[in-house]
């Protein structure tokens, strides 16, 4: 489970802000229409669990914060927040390449 490695390797800058089993089913119909299961709106992140695959790594900028997001094998949500300074503002700048930041921030 290469998601789960990541975020193994990463726990040092990394606080656990949510698993819950489908917390965000109720997502009104207005957000169904999101291109990406994870979307930060002026408003809040906007999350699709429905959509989003079993064990791939998503993630969203907001408010200045890098959020990660998971399902796994059991269709549990998991919600990280990314807490150094320097993977956040590495990752604003250039979103793509977001894994590979993570992975060299993990090696330290």
């Amino acid at each position: 489970m290469q998601v789960q490695q990541i975020l193994i390797g990463l726990s040092a800058i990394l606080v656990k802000v949510i698993k819950t089993d489908r917390f965000l089913s109720h997502i009104p119909a207005q957000y169904h229409s999101l291109e990406s299961p994870v979307s930060a709106q002026s408003d809040g992140i906007k999350l699709k669990p429905e959509d989003m695959e079993i064990n791939k790594l998503y993630h969203c900028i907001f408010e200045n914060k890098v959020y990660l997001f998971y399902k796994d094998d059991d269709s549990l949500l998991h919600c990280y927040e990314v807490e150094n300074h320097d993977a956040v503002k590495e990752i604003s700048q250039n979103p793509l390449e977001f894994e590979a930041i993570l992975r060299k921030y993990s090696k330290e």
